[in-house]
Formats: structure tokens, sequence, C-alpha cells
């Protein structure tokens, strides 16, 4: 399977990318005007810290959690909608994102205690939990698709938690290559984000 692809192929998985109108959000722009570096990993702290207010008129975050892998949309006014069967997901609501580009923030914790973050602009990121399985997130015409070899389970509690009970095995995203694997340390988070001022892939 070449990796530059965005479909699953159907040697993967019976799955297909089905790309029609989607997403949207009341919900909000996390970051207005973020230098890059040091001004980014504090806006997602103070973010992670319920410090940050977000505006309405963009697509919310998506934050990525290991152990069993969480995909929680970070906004209350958004939620999970399956975009044709429980392994194609999208957005509710008519809002969408102002960039084709997804905003990547990855938080790893060391086995020393250390943590570090690092912040990347692609088009596409895998989510691998088996040699040839992912869950994987694109932008087509502003709008967020979510796709995965598996049954995504929907949180019938809170609709804006999507749950896959395996484990992260590594992070992977088109232009840049692999930028997590299990061995590198705890993955803490990963952030989706809509914009970042001063980013660009």
């Amino acid at each position: 399977m070449a990796d530059d692809r965005d479909e699953i192929q159907s040697e993967d998985a019976p799955v297909k990318l089905d790309r029609p109108g989607l997403i949207g959000s009341d919900a909000p722009k996390l970051i207005t005007a973020a230098a890059i570096g040091a001004a980014v990993g504090a806006a997602v702290s103070h973010f992670l810290e319920g410090q940050l207010t977000l505006r309405s008129g963009d697509e919310p975050p998506i934050r990525i959690k290991g152990g069993s892998i969480h995909c929680e949309i970070l906004s209350d006014s958004v939620h999970w909608e399956d975009d044709g069967n429980p392994q194609n997901w999208k957005l509710s609501g008519d809002r969408v994102r102002r960039s084709d580009d997804l905003i990547v923030i990855v938080g790893i914790a060391e086995a020393n205690g250390d943590t570090h973050s690092k912040t990347y602009v692609t088009s596409r990121m895998r989510v691998h939990y088996a040699e040839n399985s992912f869950i994987q997130f694109t932008v087509h015409k502003h709008q967020t698709k979510v796709l995965a070899h598996d049954k995504l389970n929907h949180n019938s509690k809170d609709k804006r938690l999507l749950r896959l009970e395996r484990g992260i095995d590594s992070i992977r995203l088109k232009d840049h290559g692999q930028v997590y694997e299990s061995a590198d340390g705890h993955l803490d988070y990963v952030l989706i984000l809509d914009e970042c001022g001063g980013l660009r892939r």
C-alpha cells in the first residue's frame, strides 16, 4: 500500500472513503495568532488547562489520547456523526475549516519524566494501532474526514467521543513520516487544530 494515498485500498479493508459534505461547528478557533514554537506550546498548555477561550466560527479542536484510542471533540456544541458506516465519521453542524491543512501538535512524556511537544502542518494523519491498520484524518473541501479500518465505538452518553480498544503503535503524517512510536515514550496527547497563525507546511 502506497503511503501517499488518502484512501484505504480494498485489499487493506472493506472501507470506502466517502467525501460528501459534512462538518462544522458553532465552535472554535483555538489559536488566532500564535507564533511558531514557544507561543504555540504555551497556548496548548493553557487550552489543556481550560484557560483558553474558544471563539465561534471554525471547526473545534480534536484531541486524541492513548491507552485505548480516544478521539474527542473539544466542544460542547459539536459531536461525531457516522458518514455512511461506523468506519467513516464527520463532525456535526454546517461550519467548515478555514484551512485544508491539519495543524497537529504531538505531546510526548518520556520515561524520565520529561515532556515535550512538536507542531506539524500536514494534509493527512494516520494513527496506527496494528501493522496495516490505522485511523486516518484528512481534510477535503475544508471538511474533516475520519476513516478507520475497524468500527469505532460511539459513546452514547458523550457523542463527542469515538473510541477504539487498541493501543497506539505510531503516528505518521504525510510529508513528515513517523512522528511518534510507542517505544519513544508515553503519548500524552495529540491535538488537531483548524488553524494556527504563522504556521506553514
